[in-house]
């Protein structure tokens, strides 16, 4: 697991040695993550076993956007986790205040869009995870040169 200035965490979900972050809430969801089983995911929301962790389980195709096209989210409620199933993309981060926003904070669905230029590029690869905290504006889903279908599941943990 590797820690960054931006605050998000990287790491796999087989590392046999579990790095705890700082924040618990995020430690129990990474242990749901290593537990659950993928296979049975739907399309779409899907619950845990905690009422603060869901996931979205997503199937897409990485985009082609150039660097200014980017459009970052950050949330203020929850936590993101990224977690790579199938494939390989980039996720594109920066803190909030070093963009310019685009829309004001959603409260229902708990995100605020912005436009600017990426600080970090991090690659995930199947089996990677990556967590952002509320204050890492991040953009997903950017072509990193694989050429398929990307599975993913991105958690979000009530922080």
């Amino acid at each position: 697991m590797i820690m960054r200035d931006i605050k998000m965490i990287i790491g796999n979900i087989n590392e046999q040695v579990f790095n705890k972050s700082a924040n618990e809430k995020i430690n129990n969801a990474i242990l749901i993550i290593r537990k659950t089983d993928f296979g049975k995911a739907l399309p779409g929301k899907n619950t845990t076993e905690n009422d603060e962790v869901f996931f979205n389980y997503i199937s897409a195709y990485a985009s082609a956007l150039q660097e200014n096209e980017v459009e970052f989210e950050a949330h203020k409620e929850y936590a993101d986790i990224h977690v790579m199933l199938r494939g390989e993309e980039f996720i594109y981060l920066s803190k909030t205040d070093k963009l310019v926003k685009k829309t004001e904070y959603d409260i229902a669905g708990d995100y605020a869009l912005f436009a600017g230029t990426a600080s970090e590029k991090v690659k995930l690869k199947a089996g990677d995870y990556l967590v952002c905290m509320p204050e890492d504006a991040h953009a997903p889903l950017i072509n990193c040169g694989f050429d398929g279908e990307i599975q993913k599941a991105v958690f979000k943990v009530r922080l």
